[in-house]
């Protein structure tokens, strides 16, 4: 192990021997950094660009008054800490990669951009099945793609952890994983700016750390996956986002998205919490016995469900399509809370040709004072337990009952 200086007088490769001195300032020649060495930019590099033009790896870096630029032509993969020198430049559109420089990446990684904007893309790998904690000591700001890669490790629960300064997000946002990788600690992240970036996520990734969209242009299009909340608060502030799917199967999560148009939206786990209105425009989906937390209702052109479903008091679900449940009279469909005075309402519409169908329903509980209304000749099937249908208050005269 080593600590190597960059220093001028190479061709400003980061592979190339002349730019390195074993001393601040010092001779050149000692051959670039290996995965053991830690690297150190100064004063004394006088402000020597460097450009990564193949794969390199080193242990540490760390950058004090130095105002040159960094190129990244490709990946530079660092296992401990990484800090950035403020005033200096950053171009390409190849990797930087903390935590993740050999098969066993340090279990702390420290990382400082000192208001540097990392105009490349940044990744967070963890190759073991260890938790990995990143301490960020400042906010990041990423122009390309911010990925979480833990995919080399199938069937563990290994964590990375972001604490400190939060991450924002200009172009896309990746998560990948093959077993249960989880993303949690004090940090946030935001996704902003104006650019168009994809958002893509492996099977079981859960996020435990607030996610805010607050985009001033652009698209963000869900390409892979879902998001997978695990805990964690999602707000909507502004931004277009296209093919967005959320699968809540863990923790309790709560939704301020009103402004913002999901896919789809599951639930198969876990508690949800909705703080304004859910809008979807394909199917709200619900798998288990689950009551809907907080003052929100759901707009959505398809509701199934599978399990009992207690919407939430006060609020209203539109559903422009098809209302679907499978459930039987222990899992019932519950408009409004039986602990409330307050009563929430459903509303059956739909403009198109296709009759909205209840289809093998049992026991849809008004909970009194309710209004289930159909703006489309409806078929209630199978409903042979609805014992509370006397106490709707309104009830659109198309529908058919049997």
């Amino acid at each position: 192990m080593a600590v190597k200086y960059l220093v001028p007088g190479g061709s400003g490769i980061w592979s190339n021997s002349n730019n390195w001195s074993l001393s601040s300032g010092g001779p050149s020649g000692t051959g670039q950094p290996n995965a053991v060495d830690d690297v150190i930019f100064d004063a004394n590099s006088l402000n020597a660009p460097i450009t990564i033009g193949g794969t390199s790896n080193c242990f540490s870096v760390f950058m004090s008054g130095y105002s040159g630029t960094m190129t990244y032509n490709a990946a530079l993969n660092v296992a401990k800490s990484f800090e950035y020198s403020s005033g200096m430049t950053i171009t390409g559109t190849s990797n930087l990669a903390l935590g993740n420089n050999t098969s066993t990446p340090a279990s702390a990684c420290y990382v400082n951009f000192n208001g540097v904007v990392h105009n490349a893309n940044l990744s967070f790998n963890n190759t073991t099945a260890a938790n990995t904690i990143y301490t960020i000591a400042s906010d990041i700001h990423v122009l390309g793609t911010v990925s979480f890669a833990n995919s080399n490790v199938a069937g563990s629960s290994a964590k990375a952890t972001i604490n400190g300064g939060n991450i924002y997000c200009y172009d896309g946002f990746s998560i990948y994983t093959n077993g249960n990788r989880w993303l949690n600690g004090t940090s946030n992240i935001y996704f902003v700016g104006g650019g168009s970036g994809n958002f893509t996520s492996g099977v079981s990734a859960f996020i435990q750390v607030p996610i805010i969209f607050a985009k001033t242009g652009g698209t963000l299009n869900m390409t892979v996956g879902a998001l997978y909340p695990h805990g964690a608060t999602v707000t909507y502030i502004s931004g277009n986002f296209t093919n967005f799917i959320a699968a809540s199967n863990a923790g309790t999560n709560t939704f301020d998205t009103s402004g913002m148009v999901w896919s789809s939206f599951s639930v198969a786990g876990g508690a949800i919490n909705l703080t304004s209105q859910l809008n979807v425009s394909g199917t709200f989906s619900n798998s288990i016995s689950n009551t809907i937390g907080g003052v929100g209702g759901i707009n959505c052109a398809n509701l199934t469900t599978t399990g009992s479903l207690t919407l939430p008091a006060g609020s209203t679900t539109n559903i422009s399509n098809t209302l679907t449940s499978v459930g039987t009279a222990a899992a019932p469909i519950v408009i409004g809370s039986s602990v409330s005075t307050v009563k929430a309402n459903m509303i059956l519409s739909n403009s198109g040709n296709q009759d909205v169908a209840h289809t093998n329903g049992r026991d849809i509980d008004s909970d009194g004072g309710t209004t289930i209304m159909s703006y489309r000749a409806t078929s209630i099937v199978r409903c042979d337990n609805w014992s509370t249908l006397p106490i709707i208050t309104s009830i659109n005269t198309n529908s058919i009952l049997r």
